[in-house]
């Protein structure tokens, strides 16, 4: 499965990165919030992510690569889960030059997962750490004109960590691209 996810990774770059591209760089953060079952054990967690993004000027297609860390503190308290992931992602966004236009984003990605385990005392038991394919959709606005502008955006992400049990989460970002 993996040459497979790094063979469309690479299709799906080479096809976003036409010779007239162009490139932005940045960053954002926010709040992380769990859904579904993943809430009954997660309380409302934080994300960082750096980010790069590639459009044709005329196009209404983009692509952007990212890596994140997320953490959520548990529901019991003392301990959290944290998640490390990169992931590739197609925008569509509205042609025309306005200051603010709306933007659909989905990907796949690699989530690397820490999952806790038992405490006893100081000692962890069967802290687990696995790598796992997930996928997001979702939607933003990207605010300004020129080189640097502002983007808020929500999506909803879903990572199988093994063993049946899914993580579902709703990350929201503020950022900043130049």
């Amino acid at each position: 499965m993996r040459p497979r996810f790094a063979l469309t990774v690479a299709a799906l770059l080479a096809l976003a990165l036409p010779a007239q591209a162009q490139i932005d760089v940045g960053i954002g953060a926010g709040a992380s919030v769990p859904t579904g079952s993943f809430d009954d054990w997660a309380d409302v967690g934080f994300h960082v992510t750096g980010l790069i993004t590639t459009r044709r000027a005329p196009s209404p297609l983009g692509f952007r690569a990212e890596i994140s860390v997320t953490r959520f503190d548990l529901a019991g308290g003392g301990d959290d889960a944290r998640m490390v992931d990169g992931t590739a992602n197609l925008f569509l966004t509205p042609r025309g030059y306005m200051p603010t236009k709306p933007y659909f984003i989905v990907g796949v990605g690699a989530y690397n997962v820490d999952q806790p385990g038992l405490s006893i005392g100081n000692a962890r038991i069967n802290r687990s750490s696995s790598t796992r394919l997930g996928v997001n959709a979702g939607f933003g606005l990207d605010i300004g004109r020129g080189l640097r502008r502002m983007f808020l955006e929500a999506r909803w992400v879903s990572v199988n960590p093994g063993e049946g049990n899914r993580i579902t989460f709703v990350p929201v970002s503020f950022g900043v691209t130049f």
